[in-house]
């Protein structure tokens, strides 16, 4: 009866660390995901600032060959 609840008490304690292990490895995928997106959107703020800063550069040119023209 002891080997019996013994071995039912491992076999559950096997499965709970691959679980667990299943668990573990879906958060650091999931972490790692995050980590991702997180770059992408650094990356895309980076892009718009930059078209932004590019945008204001091409209006004074166009400005500098056009004086008289008014951009609105």
């Amino acid at each position: 009866m002891k080997r019996a609840i013994l071995s039912y008490i491992t076999q559950n304690l096997d499965k709970m660390q691959k679980s667990f292990f299943n668990f573990s490895s879906i958060l650091e995928e999931l972490e790692n995901n995050f980590k991702q997106v997180s770059q992408n959107f650094s990356d895309a703020k980076e892009q718009v600032l930059n078209l932004a800063v590019n945008s204001e550069n091409l209006a004074g040119k166009f400005l500098n060959y056009h004086p008289n023209m008014c951009i609105v």
